[in-house]
């Protein structure tokens, strides 16, 4: 059985570069009832432009606690 979770992320480009330096590897998100979620910097590169990354964006993880899928919404 599959876990969604719909969160915001509003990360400007200066910031994210610290996950590219290696300074940082987790982007935390605060989800929409309240749970924290660590998620490696990796799965947000799709997602990032010149501005940085931001939007709403639906997690899903598998049983094993693994992303599945992570989509802008």
């Amino acid at each position: 059985m599959a876990t969604t979770f719909t969160f915001n992320v509003n990360i400007d480009w200066s910031e994210f570069q610290r996950y590219y330096g290696g300074t940082a590897k987790m982007v935390v998100c605060q989800t929409e009832d309240g749970k924290v979620l660590h998620i490696h910097a990796r799965h947000f590169r799709p997602f990032l432009d010149r501005n940085g990354v931001f939007g709403r964006f639906t997690l899903t993880l598998n049983r094993a606690g693994e992303v599945n899928q992570l989509i802008k919404i």
